[in-house]
């Protein structure tokens, strides 16, 4: 049965709560907390785009062995762009405190402070089965102790930071084809000189042997011209597609889309 805001207050399973915070059937939970991406604790916080900080509940909550609660999605703040993550069942016998990490997918910034609304609790109850292990527990300073643990240690700042991501990928594509430049050119032109000496040694060795008449030796060079300027067209388109790649991965991503 899913209990009415009335019967969670009367069941007092919301501690150091707000009475103008009960709804028909559920909860809305404050932020008491700010922790930011370094682990510090804020009272307000301008979350950028693509940004996140977690939020630590004003409120503490305390269920019975026959109630669950359900940790839900806020929709005025997915209206705003900002989605709340790990959230979901809080097992019966939990008591403590509830955070969620909240995520800005807007375009602009969102200015997070504490007392405002961030999750919503409904409360199901159940008839409990004998036997099973309680939920764990925490005091409130480990409770929060831990999330900036995690926040410090698990996440990084340039989480979901697509530009500074794609940046960095450019970098790396552009320095392996620098070095591609680097190893190419050289033996391209080793490789013209080698065919240009080997040219002119072969005409010149013709030409003192005497073993092919003089029209032979015109067919033989102009064929062996034609390579060589077939070598080297080769070469130089090969060159110029590295140029345009590494001039396409300068590009701002905006402009390559």
């Amino acid at each position: 049965m899913l209990l009415s805001g009335e019967q969670i207050r009367q069941r007092n399973l919301v501690e150091n709560a707000d009475p103008s915070r009960f709804r028909a059937a559920s909860y809305d939970l404050r932020v008491g907390k700010i922790i930011t991406p370094e682990g510090t604790e804020v009272a307000s916080y301008a979350i950028p785009t693509q940004g996140f900080v977690t939020a630590i509940s004003e409120e503490r909550l305390r269920l019975p062995r026959g109630v669950a609660g359900y940790a839900l999605v806020k929709t005025s703040l997915c209206n705003d762009g900002i989605l709340a993550i790990g959230i979901g069942i809080i097992d019966p016998t939990y008591e403590g405190l509830i955070s969620s990490a909240l995520i800005n997918f807007g375009r602009e910034c969102y200015s997070l402070t504490r007392g405002d609304v961030f999750l919503r609790i409904a409360f199901h109850e159940f008839e409990a089965q004998a036997g099973g292990s309680p939920a764990p527990r925490l005091t409130d300073a480990d409770y929060v102790g831990e999330r900036k643990g995690k926040m410090r240690s698990r996440f990084s700042s340039s989480f979901l930071d697509i530009p500074a991501t794609a940046h960095k990928v450019a970098q790396e594509l552009i320095g392996k084809y620098k070095t591609a430049l680097f190893v190419y050119l050289p033996a391209a032109a080793v490789l013209l000189a080698l065919l240009t000496f080997l040219l002119n040694f072969s005409n010149s060795w013709i030409a003192q042997r005497g073993v092919l008449t003089s029209q032979e030796r015109t067919a033989y060079v102009g064929k062996a011209a034609a390579a060589l300027q077939e070598e080297n067209k080769a070469l130089f388109e090969r060159l110029v597609r590295l140029e345009q790649q590494i001039a396409a991965l300068r590009e701002p991503p905006a402009r390559r889309r």
